[in-house]
């Protein structure tokens, strides 16, 4: 990981985005101790005021500073992104490779499992889970990892599948390897770059969902800041553009930025996808 990383950061454009992935990050991870308001303050006599000095992206129509908000609405969506992308990640990873190696039924019922759950449209699906289950961070990170897992298995499985036959497993297998040592000792490591690859592009689809879900109001309580909840504000706000523009552009941020890393770490892990 650590050589890939070095290719990655070699290049000016994956240092780029390496940057601003990171630079996300700590914005998340201090948003409590950085954060000039509190976002559940109100001020009655700035109410949608435009950008300046003390509010840097102006105020919503309760008076709440857009700025603050929105640094805490980057730490939900990537705290929900991380939790909902890891569950579906370690499902996915496990019954995909599973189907690949045991194959006959275990690879069908797997198979039509998967199948299943693809022939739903994932944001309907999860709008249908978050709404039987209730609000919460909880339903968010349920909803999302319910309807992601598919595409991972399914992925995984397939790179799986083409490892199961060759011969270091069917040595394996001659010195009375068990299964379980050679599902995760022998094929998983094997699966590492697609793993990571998988795991990164999906946090941009899993936080666009997110933002989807809490801007239909499926989300936590109105009053917390979610990116979705604070654009939904905003729509109506003609005359004070910032309530939706400021959100929107870190949202996009958040999505361009994991969508292209992501490909750069393809190209590093498997130069052949270049």
């Amino acid at each position: 990981i650590s050589a890939t990383l070095k290719t990655i950061i070699a290049k000016p454009e994956g240092l780029f985005w390496f940057v601003i992935i990171i630079s996300l990050f700590l914005c998340a991870v201090l948003s409590d101790f950085v954060i000039p308001h509190k976002v559940d303050v109100s001020n009655r006599s700035k109410i949608l005021a435009a950008p300046d000095l003390v509010n840097f992206a102006g105020t919503d129509r309760l008076g709440r500073d857009v700025f603050s908000r929105t640094l805490i609405g980057i730490k939900i969506s990537l705290y929900i992104g991380f939790a909902a992308r890891t569950v579906a990640l370690i499902i996915g990873v496990v019954l995909g490779i599973m189907a690949a190696y045991y194959g006959g039924f275990v690879d069908n019922l797997i198979s039509r499992l998967i199948d299943s759950t693809l022939a739903f449209p994932s944001l309907l699906l999860a709008i249908a889970i978050s709404i039987s289950i209730g609000q919460g961070y909880t339903t968010i990170v349920i909803s999302l990892f319910l309807v992601s897992w598919a595409p991972i298995a399914r992925l995984i499985r397939s790179a799986a599948i083409q490892l199961v036959n060759l011969p270091y497993i069917e040595a394996a297998r001659s010195y009375g390897a068990g299964d379980m040592r050679i599902l995760f000792t022998h094929i998983l490591p094997n699966c590492s770059s697609t793993i990571i690859v998988s795991f990164t592009s999906g946090i941009a689809a899993t936080i666009m969902s997110e933002s989807s879900l809490t801007f239909l109001g499926l989300g936590p309580d109105a009053s917390v800041p979610t990116i979705g909840q604070m654009i939904y504000s905003g729509v109506h706000d003609f005359n004070a553009p910032w309530v939706v523009l400021f959100p929107s552009f870190f949202l996009l941020l958040l999505i361009v930025s994991f969508n292209i890393f992501g490909d750069i770490l393809r190209d590093a892990l498997d130069p052949r996808e270049n």
